[in-house]
């Protein structure tokens, strides 16, 4: 029979070889229960003695050790922070946390003194847990955060987390639900049926009806919400759900997620993960509800049934073959003690070999085109009209190719091409082996102003001439870790000052380039340590640069010089919706012979210090700090309350902290697909500045 043995070998082959590709990954959800019966003002009530709390908290360690799975996904973890630092410290694992639910707080300073719920990721040390977002799935009104919290109501979030996988990412995404009865033929029922015990109206009957259907399409919105979240934000991602979802499989909300149900090969009483019937913890919760309302002991009778409500979901970058397999945990009581008011879920994933050792693939994404027609008004250069164009992997190449054309009715003609291989934003917190950038940039300033130089430049001695930059820029980069990123480029420049006026005091300002063309060929070198979570719009991470660049003789140059720079910049979330602190701080300094003004230290303008026109400071060497609050406001808009403060200096060494001209900003941002539109007051001494650009300020 050699068919017969080719066909074992071949077998036996086919298993070796995916033993040798492939890993398994043990995934775990587990909704800790709080404890609280969400009562209460200035404290809620407990469902239980501090005796069984300490017990319960024991026990749950124990369980989550014994399981040993590699991430894990926490749901009603109270307080947080620290019950999140004890397990992970505890067990030896990583972790990443946020407060959802804390009401009126400060920090933790506020009421009700004994909330601040949230969720929580961990993740065994090898598989390198990071953060990435939160969102915020809930409906209505609410700030919520590890920071500020500003809500009567439940909040419902995903608190999304990046875990690395034989040098693979897959993006873990756990979430908390609305907890309403689904709205269906039996649930229909038992309210029909409470309704017709009570005698009520049929006037108060369809009053009853749309309350509950409007309680019940909360949950149908968030899932609506994570699923288009997901679509969005982890495309070409491999991403796995945990959490309790508060929906049983086969309900449409399930159906809306998709992906593949890590537990559908259990039968209904293995996969049960509330269970009424056994886990007397449940009980307590049931006595809190009461049945005064009809809504509550509808809420009631729907949780008297046995369901599974935890979920595991593989949602994109899997397929059925991955699951392995599935089980409860936490589901015997000890001494009567019960862990949770509900039973964990942890599964065994098998995630196939992909991808390049140490190098993490940059995701592919569907081409799309972003444009905006520009009408505006600049304090610098007029009224002005054009248009911005953006293409985003056109060719398949993970490329971007960004055009903007502007005209003013003060002269400034602006035309930008850039084309990224692979774009910023796909290759931010990667690894590569090579990025190319290319930019070519002409400006036209007919009515560039001159004030002078040095800070003791007034305002009263501004003149007016033409300025005409053209720039060809070509970079290299490389990212060497998430983080870590250099880049090596090749600038060339020309800079053309003309039509100055008879009087000029820039005409007779030495050197005579000043007057004329500079031509600049330079090399430039940067580093930097960068943990934004975006290039386009970051909400938090740190970034320290240093850069150096040299322009040298090259025979048709007319400078020589060196620049240097020293860039900080820090991102923090304050609170949800995502509102965000930034701050930036940046040194600069060049040195050369005899330099002219079209390449010296300038602050001023819709780069530095907006509440002063373009080019107010110039000098060799400058330092410019700002610090902006960035929040949503409505749809694509959002807002920014900043402060600006700059200051330029003939040498390092004459650096000083006094009188340094700043002025505070006040912004609009649109936001794009693919870039930010920029609209900026800066509300200076001198006079106020209205700038219109692309991109965050910083």
């Amino acid at each position: 029979m050699p068919f017969a043995r080719l066909s074992v070998f071949t077998l036996a082959a086919v298993l070796f070889s995916i033993s040798l590709h492939a890993q398994e990954i043990r995934f775990a959800t587990f909704n800790c229960w709080s404890g609280l019966d969400y009562q209460g003002t200035f404290r809620l009530g407990t469902l239980e003695s501090p005796e069984h709390h300490a017990a319960r908290m024991r026990l749950g360690m124990e369980e989550l050790r014994r399981i040993d799975a590699d991430i894990i996904g926490l749901q009603e973890v109270n307080p947080v922070a620290l019950r999140t630092e004890e397990l992970a410290f505890a067990l030896g694992y990583a972790s990443v946390s946020t407060r959802t639910n804390g009401g009126f707080k400060i920090g933790c300073l506020g009421i009700p003194t004994n909330l601040n719920e949230g969720l929580a990721i961990l993740a065994k040390p090898e598989h390198a847990l990071t953060f990435v977002d939160v969102w915020d799935l809930s409906i209505g009104f609410g700030l919520f955060g590890d920071t500020f919290s500003l809500h009567a109501a439940e909040r419902n979030i995903a608190l999304v987390a990046r875990v690395k996988i034989r040098d693979q990412s897959v993006y873990v995404v756990n979430t908390h639900l609305d907890a309403s009865v689904p709205d269906d033929m039996s649930t229909q029922a038992v309210l029909d049926s409470l309704i017709g015990t009570r005698g009520r109206e049929v006037e108060d009957s369809l009053c009853v009806h749309a309350r509950f259907q409007h309680q019940a399409m909360r949950r149908f919105t968030q899932v609506e919400r994570l699923r288009s979240l997901i679509e969005d934000r982890l495309r070409g991602n491999r991403v796995i759900i945990l959490g309790d979802l508060n929906a049983a499989p086969g309900s449409p909300e399930i159906a809306i997620l998709g992906g593949i149900n890590a537990a559908a090969g259990l039968s209904p009483q293995e996969s049960t993960t509330w269970d009424p019937v056994a886990n007397t913890n449940i009980v307590h919760t049931l006595t809190v509800q009461g049945d005064a309302d009809i809504l509550s002991a509808s809420m009631k009778t729907y949780d008297r049934i046995p369901k599974q409500l935890d979920h595991i979901i593989l949602a994109q970058g899997f397929s059925e073959r991955d699951v392995r397999g599935a089980s409860l945990f936490a589901q015997a009581s000890q001494n009567g003690v019960f862990v949770s008011d509900h039973y964990g879920l942890v599964a065994e994933i098998t995630l196939p070999d992909g991808g390049s050792e140490g190098e993490e693939s940059i995701a592919d994404v569907r081409p799309e085109v972003d444009y905006l027609p520009i009408l505006s008004y600049d304090t610098d250069v007029g009224f002005g009209y054009g248009a911005k164009v953006f293409f985003l992997n056109p060719f398949g190449e993970r490329e971007s190719i960004d055009l903007v054309a502007f005209n003013s009715t003060k002269g400034e003609r602006w035309y930008r091409l850039v084309v990224s291989i692979p774009d910023y934003e796909l290759r931010q917190g990667k690894v590569y082996r090579l990025a190319l950038d290319a930019t070519l940039d002409y400006d036209k300033y007919i009515n560039n102003s001159f004030f002078g130089l040095g800070n003791s430049s007034r305002n009263e001695s501004k003149e007016l001439y033409t300025r005409e930059p053209l720039e060809l820029n070509i970079t290299a980069s490389r990212g060497w870790t998430a983080e870590s990123v250099t880049q090596l480029g090749l600038k060339w420049r020309v800079i053309r000052n003309f039509f100055f006026r008879s009087d000029s005091g820039l005409a007779l300002l030495s050197p005579g380039l000043n007057q004329g063309i500079a031509r600049l060929l330079s090399l430039t070198l940067n580093h930097r340590y960068d943990s934004r979570d975006s290039y386009i719009n970051p909400s938090r991470g740190i970034v320290l640069q240093a850069e150096i660049e040299h322009a040298f003789d090259a025979g048709f140059t007319n400078v020589v010089a060196s620049r240097y720079s020293v860039t900080g910049q820090f991102y923090w979330t304050l609170f949800y919706p995502k509102s965000v602190f930034a701050l930036r701080a940046k040194w600069s300094a060049i040195n050369g012979a005899d330099l002219p003004v079209q390449v010296l230290t300038s602050i001023g303008g819709t780069n530095t210090l907006r509440g002063s026109p373009q080019d107010r400071f110039l000098d060799n060497v400058g330092i410019v700090v700002n610090a902006e609050l960035r929040f949503p406001i409505w749809w694509r808009f959002g807002g920014v309350l900043g402060w600006d403060s700059g200051k330029v200096w003939r040498r390092t060494g004459d650096v000083d902290l006094t009188a340094w001209p700043s002025n505070p900003v006040v912004g609009l941002r649109l936001f794009m697909d693919t870039f930010i539109v920029r609209a900026d007051i800066g509300l200076g001494t001198e006079t106020t500045g209205f700038y219109l650009n692309f991109g965050h300020l910083f």
